[in-house]
């Protein structure tokens, strides 16, 4: 099977393995208490450099992720400087 490259959810053409959400703090603050309320505990990091491997975190250990983006994310990634993302895994 071919790579996809990354795209909007709804526009995808596979359920991918894990997705990025960004927003403010009080939006992801919102998503990570609904994962707690199923009994769904995220990690939290903040790895200054690889923020961007939060995706790859949540894949490996089968958790999501809550991480603030690094400065390579906010250059790279055009994510804002007062967002941060949450990891979810797809069922």
């Amino acid at each position: 099977m071919a790579l996809k490259h990354d795209s909007p959810l709804e526009t995808a053409e596979v359920v991918p393995d894990v997705a990025v959400i960004y927003g403010t703090p009080t939006q992801i603050s919102a998503i990570a208490k609904a994962l707690i309320w199923h009994g769904i505990f995220p990690e939290i990091s903040s790895n200054w450099s690889f923020g961007c491997s939060a995706a790859v975190g949540a894949y490996r250990s089968k958790r999501p992720h809550v991480s603030i983006p690094s400065s390579g994310e906010v250059v790279w990634g055009w994510s804002e400087e007062d967002e941060i993302s949450v990891s979810p895994l797809s069922t």
